[in-house]
Parts: structure tokens; sequence; C-alpha cells
């Protein structure tokens, strides 16, 4: 579900366009991702195809984010 704001919503000047992850974060989610692969026994090879799919998911993500922001702009 995505919080849609109107734009005379006051508090929408509150909310941050993006949030941008602390390397202490990046640590934490690799730590779990690890944490993951091992419960499952996953090979490196599975693991180098979650992360690279992960990557693409990523990539498309932040380029359909910044497409948003413009438009709102």
């Amino acid at each position: 579900m995505q919080l849609r704001l109107s734009p005379c919503n006051p508090c929408k000047s509150l909310l941050p366009r993006k949030l941008t992850p602390t390397p202490m974060v990046f640590a934490l989610e690799a730590g779990i991702d690890q944490l993951v692969y091992s419960l499952y026994g996953l090979t490196r090879e599975e693991i180098a195809i979650i992360e690279e799919s992960l990557q693409e998911r990523t990539a498309s993500r932040e380029v359909a984010d910044d497409a948003a922001v413009e438009q709102e702009m």
C-alpha cells in the first residue's frame, strides 16, 4: 500500500522524498542476507543469481523513483 498525499496536505512537507540508508543499515542487511542464505543452504552460484536480481530491481526502482520525483516538480 502506497501513501498518497494531496498537494494541499500540510504534512506532505514533513515527509522525506527518499530515505538514504546509512552504512550500518547496509551492513545489517548484508548480515541478514547471509543468515538467510545459510538457513536455506544456498550455493555460491544460487546466491550470485539472487544478488544480481536484487541489484537489477534496485536499479530499476531508483529510475522509477527519480521519474516520479521529476513529475511532482
